[in-house]
């Protein structure tokens, strides 16, 4: 090869690796770009939902908080209705005693075997309808204090998944 031919393809060969040279720098900038603007919004995407997170750990702070309430509010309720279903069935015992004493006096003072089995029928029959009538009182009471026990916790639990489901069913 001649000297002339030597340095044409020296110079082809140059500029070849230069253009080469161009094109990788090129291709280097463009990853570089592309690069850092995906690690841009990868990191803005993460910000943002740390930011929503820390919003909804100050939501659940406070729903936490209210919970606390709501849970002191229905014990207090229980201890005010257990006190007076206490007090009523304290009452309700003694009522019994005292009629047992009455019915005690009553039967023993009866003259003959027909007059304590008609007061032992009378006695019987009103026990028995003052026992229905008590029974349902009661019952009634006790309904309505878990009916007003647990309404703070159901309007609660009602909030909760309002707030917490709601949002991510949408």
């Amino acid at each position: 090869m001649t000297t002339k031919a030597k340095a044409k393809a020296t110079k082809t060969a140059e500029q070849a690796v230069e253009a080469g040279a161009e094109q990788f720098e090129k291709a280097v900038k463009a990853g570089a770009e592309t690069a850092t603007k995906n690690f841009e919004q990868g990191f803005e995407f993460a910000r943002k939902q740390m930011d929503e997170a820390a919003k909804h750990f100050g939501d659940f702070t406070a729903f936490s908080k209210e919970n606390v309430d709501v849970l002191i509010e229905t014990t207090n309720k229980a201890v005010k209705g257990f006190e007076t279903l206490n007090a009523e069935f304290v009452a309700l015992s003694k009522k019994n005693l005292e009629g047992s004493v009455e019915a005690s006096k009553s039967l023993a003072s009866s003259k003959n075997v027909q007059d304590f089995v008609e007061a032992q029928n009378e006695l019987a029959k009103e026990n028995y309808e003052t026992f229905v009538a008590e029974s349902s009182r009661v019952s009634e009471m006790a309904f309505n204090l878990a009916k007003d026990m647990f309404a703070p916790m159901n309007a609660q639990a009602s909030k909760a998944f309002e707030t917490f489901m709601r949002p991510l069913n949408s």
